[in-house]
């Protein structure tokens, strides 16, 4: 399939010499390759204002001008973001003006004198192009807009899977988030409410068209009621067999209260504009996404008991009278700090985080399913977040205790007695401590930074960041960069430069390479670039060091 035609185009030819942009512009066939317009340019600063003012969709310069070069010119495009493709027609076949050239993406690098014929083949080789990017951004855009068009059914499918799958939080990074439209509470705390729009002997619903029509009514009036909540509160999600579910998050007191205020008000405008009858059912509030299915489960269970009632009505999990009890709340915060002091490999902070979470769960008056709750929390978060992150430092230690966080989850949601629960999680955390206090006797490293140095050890040479680091590793940039400087005692940016230096010198004492072969080589695309860091670590230039250490 040829690439679609780029419509008409604008070309800026820059030479310091007014002939050769005046031959260019008149020996090319401009019209026939795509391009309306011409202008040109005598030196790098009017160029750079006239690419400004015009935006061309082609550029052809000369290098050695006046003021601004033609190398600076194009970093000048490259800064402010712009792909436009570049033609570097010149004098001057310097290996460090080609190096600069591949650098900042030019297409052509063509040494002057050029045929006709040279340069034409260049402008279609890019005018080609041009045209292939043009087709992938129409195709890219017809693309974002039937995703946006349907992003609130992808959304509630992706809900769905966390729901029904029991996914945890970890398997979710916040580029996946943004996209569907979630906030990242929504993974930190939740319950379910089923609304079962009830099918009775009504001539409004007699026929299956008319039924699947309320159904969708009663979808609409749900989101409707959500969009008025707080961003992020509530989420539909696809209806499964008569029930429509949605999924209420935040903490347990604001979730149950919008999941009743939710629940009268469905019932109240199904009854006022549909004249037709919805029954509701509350699961109960769980601290993670793994246990959402259970909210499910319960308020699933609760519409089966009173599917053959017919009456308009909320059902709960919980006791209705029940007050929500904000002793929880400082509970998971504890956790948080818990599995935060494990990643950090704070052994005292950990223990800490435990004895009161222990002291907490022994001295408080919990009833059952509070205290199954917090257990599973524990666990859970240990278990996703943590645990699997570390599992090279705990596989050794887990085959000597038999130490398995999945088989203590379990135990946890079977166990019926409060003694059970402590002693399952008492145990359970107790080898955890045991073991990583074990492994990181006598060590400063980390899981985390153990992968970026390396990283870094294997990819010097190439551009090494940070932000790729952290997005590949689901950390945040500030986090990591603070684990970093914590662990080895230097900044990320101070450690590569140090690594990269080490390596710069043991080149230089071979004294087989040239000085830009060597930045080149230790990852510095730009010598005089390198030369600056060298200096400003060793006091000396590269050369320098040479000849005095040499």
């Amino acid at each position: 399939m040829e690439p679609e035609r780029v419509g008409p185009m604008k070309v800026l030819l820059v030479d310091d010499e007014w002939i050769v942009t005046e031959g260019i512009s008149r020996m090319l066939d401009w019209e026939a390759l795509g391009f309306d317009e011409i202008l040109s340019a005598q030196d790098g600063m009017e160029a750079w204002e006239c690419f400004m003012e015009h935006k061309p969709d082609l550029v052809l310069t000369d290098i050695s001008m006046p003021g601004l070069n033609g190398i600076e010119f194009i970093k000048r495009i490259r800064e402010q973001g712009f792909r436009t493709p570049v033609i570097i027609l010149s004098g001057y076949d310097e290996f460090d003006y080609a190096k600069e050239a591949i650098d900042l993406q030019v297409v052509h690098y063509l040494l002057k004198p050029a045929v006709v014929s040279e340069i034409e083949a260049a402008v279609k080789e890019v005018v080609h192009k041009l045209g292939q990017e043009t087709s992938h951004l129409r195709f890219e855009e017809k693309f974002l807009r039937e995703v946006r068009q349907n992003i609130s059914m992808l959304r509630g499918q992706f809900l769905h899977d966390v729901v029904m799958l029991g996914k945890p939080a970890g398997e979710f990074d916040q580029e996946r988030l943004d996209f569907y439209g979630v906030a990242d509470k929504v993974l930190h705390g939740g319950l379910l409410l089923l609304l079962k729009p009830v099918r009775l002997n009504h001539h409004k619903v007699s026929r299956e068209r008319d039924w699947q029509l309320f159904r969708f009514s009663l979808h609409n009036i749900t989101e409707e009621l959500l969009s008025g909540m707080s961003e992020g509160a509530g989420y539909t999600l696809p209806y499964r067999e008569a029930y429509l579910p949605v999924l209420l998050t935040g903490s347990r007191e604001n979730a149950l209260a919008a999941a009743r205020q939710l629940a009268e008000a469905v019932i109240a405008n199904a009854e006022h504009f549909l004249e037709l009858p919805v029954s509701a059912a509350i699961g109960s509030w769980y601290p993670a996404s793994l246990n959402y299915w259970l909210s499910y489960k319960e308020a699933f269970e609760l519409l089966q008991r009173m599917e053959d009632e017919g009456a308009a009505r909320i059902l709960y999990a919980m006791e209705e009278e029940r007050k929500p009890d904000y002793r929880l709340d400082r509970t998971f915060q504890w956790i948080r700090s818990l599995a935060e002091s494990i990643l950090m490999k704070e052994v005292q902070e950990l223990k800490r985080s435990w004895s009161q979470i222990r002291e907490f769960i022994i001295g408080e008056d919990l009833s059952r399913e509070d205290l199954r709750a917090v257990c599973s929390a524990l666990v859970s978060r240990v278990m996703i977040e943590v645990y699997e992150n570390n599992r090279s430092l705990l596989l050794k230690e887990q085959a000597a205790s038999g130490l398995d966080p999945m088989d203590v989850f379990v135990l946890i949601q079977k166990h019926q007695t409060r003694r059970e629960l402590l002693q399952a999680t008492s145990d359970f955390m107790e080898q955890l401590i045991g073991s990583i206090e074990g492994q990181m006797d006598g060590r400063g490293s980390n899981p985390y930074i153990d992968r970026v140095i390396e990283h870094i050890r294997e990819h010097y040479r190439e551009q090494v960041t940070l932000e790729e680091l952290s997005r590949s590793m689901h950390l945040s940039r500030t986090y990591l960069s603070n684990l970093f400087k914590k662990v080895t005692g230097q900044s990320f940016i101070q450690y590569l430069t140090a690594y990269r230096l080490d390596k710069a010198i043991v080149l230089l004492y071979t004294k087989k390479y040239m000085i830009s072969e060597i930045a080149e080589l230790v990852g510095y695309p730009d010598p005089s670039y390198f030369s600056k860091v060298f200096k400003a670590a060793t006091g000396h230039s590269p050369a320098e060091y040479i000849v005095i250490y040499g």
